[in-house]
C-alpha cells in the first residue's frame, strides 16, 4: 500500500470524526467552495515580509468555522500566516478598460502601446482557468489616481478619468457576472486611506456607493462587504494605504461577517457515496515502516526510527518494537514524558495526527499539543488522554493564540501501572493537511478548535502532571472523556481540552 495513501487514511479518517462544541466534521464527499479573491495589491499582498492583504486571515476564519474552502487564482503568494495562497489580487491594477499607454524604451526611443493591466481587459480569463463558486471584489483606489506609474517594471501613463470610475465598477460587474454566472459575488467598498479624507473625496464615495448598490441585489446572487466602515488606526497601515498584519486581520473580519453566512448556506448537489475498500485500513500495518511518509512534517523523526534523536526526553522514555509500525516511544511505567518543539505562527490553524495506545492503568496518560510565546510562556494547550488499548488514531485541530512562536508536541503519563505508547506522528498546517492528495483525506474536513480571547484558566488536579516550571515541557489540561470507548484500531473522537493564559493582541509596529 502507497505510504501517502496509508498516512492519508489515518489522517484522514481520524479528522472526520473530530467534534468540538456546536460543531461536527463528517465524512463528506462534497468538493471545497472555491473562492476567488479580485482586485489590486490590498487583495495581493506584498509576500510575509511586506504590507499585508487580508487574505490569509480570511482563510482561517473559515477553516475555523468548519468551511471546507479552496482559494483560486493564476497568482501565489504569501501572507504573514499560513493559508491558501493562490488569488487574483494584481498589484496597480485598475478596473478598466483604460484610456492608457504602455511605455518602454526600445532603442532609446520611447515606444508605447495599450496596456491590459486593469480587470476588466483580463477577468474572463481568470474566470476561465479557475472557475470559482464565489468571488470577492475590492478593486477601485487605482482609478481615482490619473498619474504615471511604474507596473511591472515599465511606465504607464494611466490616463483614467476618476469620474468615471463607478460605471467602470458596474461594467466590470456585469462581465464577471457573463463568464460567471452561478458564481456568488461580493463587492466591496474602497478601504480607507490615510493620505486623504475620504469623507470629502467626491470619486471615492461614489465609488463607494456604486459597490454598495450593486451588492445589494441578493436576488442575483450579489452581496456587499462594507469595507470602508472598517476602524483602522495608524498602527493598521503599512503606508499610508497598505495594511499591516492587524490591519489585514480587522478587514478579513469584515469580508467574513459577509462570507460566512453564505458558505453556511451552502448546498450541493449529492455526488455518489464515496467508496472505501476496507481492506486499505485493516491492512496498513504491513506497510514498511520506513516507507511511513508525512509530506512536509513539521516534526523530525516522527516515526522514531532514529530512536529519540530530536525528542527531548524528560525521563521515562525509551524505544519498543510494540509499534504501530517499525519503531514506537513507549512511556512508562515510571512517570516520564517527552517532547518536540517547532516553530509556529501566530493565528494559523495546525492539525496533529498520532498513532496511540495505551496497556495497564497508569494514573494519568495522555499526548497533545501547546503553543509557546518567545517569553517562554504556555499560551494555550490541547490534550487527549482516553486512549485506546490497541494502536488508534487521534488528531488534535487547533489555532496558534496570538503570541505564539513555537509549537510543542508532547507525551507524558504519571506510570505507576501501565505505559503510554506513541507512534507516526504528524504536525502539518491545517490548510495543508485539508490538501492531502488521496481520495479519502480530501473527502473530510478537521473542524479546528478555535483559539479563545479570553479564556478561563482550566484547573490542573493533582493526580495530572504538572511540568510547566520547566520550560519545555507541558502542563496536562483535565479533558471530557468520550460517551464511548474504542475498539481495536477505530477512528476516534477525541476529547480535548484546552487550557490557555489570556494574552493581548499584538500591534506589529513598522
Amino acid at each position: 500500500m502507497a505510504a501517502g495513501l496509508r498516512w492519508g487514511m489515518a489522517l484522514g479518517l481520524a479528522m472526520g470524526q473530530f467534534t468540538t462544541t456546536g460543531l461536527a466534521a463528517q465524512s463528506n464527499p462534497n468538493p471545497p467552495i472555491k473562492i476567488m479573491v479580485l482586485g489590486d495589491s490590498l487583495t495581493a499582498g506584498e509576500g510575509a515580509s511586506g504590507f499585508q492583504s487580508y487574505r490569509g486571515h480570511l482563510y482561517q476564519l473559515l477553516t475555523a468555522e468548519g468551511h471546507k474552502v479552496d482559494f483560486v487564482g493564476s497568482q501565489r503568494s504569501p501572507n504573514m500566516v499560513e493559508a491558501d495562497e493562490d488569488h487574483e489580487g494584481h498589484s496597480g491594477y485598475t478596473i478598466g478598460p483604460d484610456n492608457a499607454r504602455y511605455c518602454s524604451t526600445v532603442n532609446n526611443e520611447l515606444a508605447c502601446g495599450p496596456e491590459r493591466y486593469n480587470l476588466f481587459d483580463n477577468v474572463e480569463q481568470w474566470l476561465k482557468q479557475n472557475p470559482p463558486d464565489v468571488i470577492l471584489l475590492h478593486v477601485g483606489i487605482n482609478d481615482l489616481l490619473p498619474q504615471t506609474v511604474t507596473v511591472g517594471g515599465a511606465g504607464i501613463d494611466r490616463q483614467v478619468d476618476p469620474d468615471r470610475a463607478p460605471q467602470r465598477l458596474q461594467n466590470l460587474v456585469k462581465r464577471i457576472r457573463a463568464f460567471a454566472p452561478k458564481a456568488k459575488l461580493v463587492t466591496s467598498s474602497l478601504l480607507q486611506v490615510r493620505w486623504r479624507d475620504g469623507s470629502t473625496w467626491e470619486q471615492y464615495r461614489a465609488v463607494n456607493a456604486m459597490a454598495q448598490q450593486l451588492g445589494q441585489n441578493r436576488d442575483d446572487g450579489m452581496y456587499f462587504a462594507d469595507l470602508n466602515a472598517v476602524s483602522l488606526s495608524n498602527g493598521d497601515f503599512y503606508d499610508s494605504l497598505h495594511l499591516t498584519n492587524a490591519g489585514a486581520n480587522k478587514v478579513a473580519k469584515a469580508w467574513f461577517e459577509v462570507v460566512n453566512p453564505i458558505l453556511k448556506r451552502w448546498t450541493f448537489a449529492q455526488p455518489k457515496a464515496l467508496s472505501v475498500d476496507a481492506s486499505l485500513v485493516e491492512n496498513a500495518s504491513a506497510t514498511s515502516p520506513e516507507s511511513n511518509s508525512c509530506a512536509n512534517n513539521l516534526l523530525k523523526n516522527a516515526t522514531f526510527g532514529d530512536g529519540l534523536a530530536n525528542w527531548e526526553d524528560w525521563g521515562g522514555a525509551t524505544m519498543t518494537e510494540e509499534a504501530h509500525l517499525g519503531r514506537a516511544m513507549q512511556i512508562g511505567p515510571s512517570v516520564g514524558g517527552a517532547g518536540q518543539m517547532v516553530p509556529a505562527i501566530a493565528a494559523s490553524s495546525y492539525t496533529l495526527a498520532v498513532w496511540a495506545k495505551r496497556t495497564g492503568k497508569p494514573v494519568w496518560a495522555g499526548f497533545g499539543i501547546a503553543f509557546w510565546d518567545s517569553g517562554n510562556s504556555k499560551l494555550a494547550m490541547y490534550s487527549i488522554e482516553d486512549i485506546a488499548s490497541t494502536y488508534t488514531a487521534y488528531t488534535i485541530t487547533a489555532v496558534a493564540p496570538w503570541g505564539s512562536t513555537r509549537a510543542q508536541v508532547w507525551a507524558w503519563t504519571n506510570g505507576e501501572e501501565g505505559n503510554l505508547f506513541i507512534d507516526d506522528i504528524c504536525l502539518l498546517p491545517t490548510w495543508m493537511a485539508q490538501r492531502s492528495n488521496t481520495a479519502v483525506a480530501s473527502a473530510v474536513t478537521p473542524v479546528p478548535v478555535p483559539a479563545e480571547t479570553k479564556p478561563a484558566v482550566t484547573a490542573i488536579p493533582a493526580a495530572r502532571p504538572v511540568v510547566a516550571a520547566v520550560a519545555a515541557k507541558p502542563a496536562v489540561a483535565a479533558v471530557v472523556k468520550p460517551a464511548a470507548k474504542p475498539t481495536a484500531r477505530p477512528v476516534v473522537q477525541p476529547a480535548v481540552k484546552k487550557q490557555v493564559r489570556p494574552a493581548p493582541t499584538p500591534v506589529r509596529k513598522r
